[in-house]
């Protein structure tokens, strides 16, 4: 499956295997990660991707 600019919302719960609702946090926005490698989906007022970024961190707990 691809995921991008214009998949709806319920493409990308299906894509991530995710079972919950995505929620919109700031900015209409909604980040995924996995290991050290994170994406974040921008949605719009139809809940489509309009933007996406993917970034790499390092993180501690």
């Amino acid at each position: 499956m691809k995921i991008g600019v214009g998949s709806p919302k319920w493409e990308v719960m299906l894509a991530y295997g995710l079972k919950k609702p995505l929620k919109n946090d700031k900015k209409n926005q909604y980040s995924v990660q996995n290991g050290i490698y994170a994406t974040t989906f921008y949605f719009d007022e139809n809940d489509q991707v309009y933007k996406m970024t993917c970034g790499v961190g390092i993180y501690t707990f």
